[in-house]
């Protein structure tokens, strides 16, 4: 069930009624920035793979923060046969808890099911969906509800940025990068309301993507309003003992009104920091868990380090394994004081295992 796990197709939530609904488009081959009406985000049809990802990190009245990543997939097999992968995960920052769990389900048989109008996609009894506006107007509105062992979350987002689209030959992302998040989490026997912010992207493709050479996404958010997203590839290592290089496929950077501007490759810098790397005691798989970024002209020298090395998701038998997990953003600016900066989610695929030593 490995590929069902598809791509980089990932979810977050946002939306608004400050720009009536409109959408920034961004064609993946000219970078052209433009607006139109908001697309709906149910299911597409035409495409083979989709997905649904909402991540995000809410704070209880106390200061107790919470990281949660949900992703449901849509993935027609040959056949015909339409499954429903999801995968979620919560982060209890206090006690650096992990709660973990991937379920699939068949559509057709009333466990699994996806709208092709407004968002509103259930596996199980995970469901995350998109709530009417009052009157009709006003700024989208989104619901992730789930349940794991240990754990509960209720989340309600309502969109303070318009969708933005970037698009290619073969795929689509539909971004809501600044969702004003309330709900609460039940943990331990207790109810505790919660409050953050989260993002939502919906992902349609017709390829599946080459899991030999790793990928990864990173959606940051700043406290200071912007959101930056980048995604990018691992070059294939040329010669042993040579360190692997990000190869930079999309960077863009979200401003406070919502415009939605381009990053090309000479007007940033973004990395991992040369030998951190984090390695997973369940797959001896290889993850960098240090990332550098630095906008010129626009951001600080940021380091995007994870609140917990192990948010690793993991399958059963074959099922393709990888990292979904939040990361703090600090300033590291030579001369800074290391403030925090913001918060963010990072979904890789990692490197090959290390064989275990005879």
């Amino acid at each position: 069930m490995a590929h069902e796990l598809l791509r980089r197709l990932a979810m977050c939530v946002c939306s608004a009624a400050l720009f009536s609904r409109a959408t920034a488009i961004v064609e993946a081959s000219t970078s052209v920035v433009a607006t139109r009406v908001l697309p709906s985000d149910g299911v597409k049809t035409g495409y083979r793979d989709q997905s649904w990802r909402m991540t995000g990190r809410v704070t209880t009245g106390d200061g107790v923060a919470f990281s949660y990543a949900a992703i449901f997939f849509r993935y027609v097999e040959p056949n015909g046969v339409v499954l429903y992968p999801a995968s979620l995960s919560v982060v209890d920052e206090s006690s650096g808890r992990v709660f973990s769990e991937r379920r699939t389900e068949r559509a057709g048989l009333g466990l699994a099911e996806a709208a092709t109008g407004a968002l509103n996609v259930r596996v199980g009894t995970w469901q995350v969906r998109e709530t009417p506006a009052a009157g009709g107007g006003g700024e989208p509105a989104f619901d992730l509800d789930a349940k794991l062992a240990g754990i509960t979350l209720t989340i309600r987002g309502i969109a303070r940025k318009p969708e933005f689209v970037i698009r290619s030959a073969t795929a689509e992302h539909d971004e809501y990068s600044s969702i004003a998040c309330d709900g609460q989490i039940e943990l331990d026997g207790r109810a505790r309301p919660v409050h953050g912010k989260a993002w939502l992207d919906h992902q349609v493709s017709h390829s599946i993507p080459d899991t030999a050479q790793p990928f990864a996404e990173f959606r940051v958010q700043l406290d200071d309003g912007r959101e930056i997203s980048i995604e990018a590839a691992v070059t294939r290592v040329a010669r042993i003992g040579s360190a692997p290089r990000l190869a930079h496929r999309s960077a863009y950077l979200v401003e406070r009104d919502g415009t939605v501007e381009t990053l090309h490759a000479d007007s940033y810098e973004f990395g991992e920091h040369p030998g951190s790397t984090w390695l997973s005691p369940h797959t001896r798989t290889i993850y960098p868990d240090i990332w550098g970024l630095h906008v010129d002209d626009k951001t600080e020298f940021l380091s995007l380090e994870p609140v917990s090395y192990d948010q690793e998701s993991l399958a059963r038998g074959n099922g393709l394994v990888y990292w979904d997990g939040a990361v703090d953003v600090y300033d590291v600016t030579p001369g800074s004081q290391g403030r925090r900066l913001g918060s963010g989610y990072v979904l890789m695929l990692g490197r090959p295992p290390k064989p275990k030593n005879p």
